[in-house]
């Protein structure tokens, strides 16, 4: 159980750095290529940020719960581990938009 919850806390960590890198290169000039999430920039501004927070955590956090609640720890552990990776890939392509934008505008 420990496991899942840190994986859990970790998911929840990446997904708010993903949100503020996400941010940050829109504010330097770059363009959002997730379509879902370009959507809810258009229709909710800034406060997409909470949005997007709240639905992904509901939905995996629910998941999550069911999968651990009908023994199926193992899938709930891989599914983390794959999900966390994924939004580390998303947070470093981020960081890297963003220093190709300093770098293009001379910082």
């Amino acid at each position: 159980m420990t496991l899942t919850i840190s994986l859990f806390i970790l998911f929840i960590i990446l997904n708010i750095l993903d949100c503020i890198t996400t941010t940050r290169a829109l504010q330097k000039g770059c363009i959002e290529k997730n379509k879902c999430i370009n959507f809810l920039i258009s229709k909710f501004g800034s406060k997409w940020v909470y949005i997007k927070l709240l639905f992904v955590i509901l939905i995996i956090g629910s998941g999550m719960f069911i999968l651990y609640h009908t023994s199926h720890t193992t899938t709930a552990i891989i599914t983390l581990i794959l999900c966390n990776l994924f939004y580390l890939y998303v947070i470093i392509n981020n960081l890297i938009a963003i220093h190709k934008q300093d770098s293009n505008n001379g910082h």
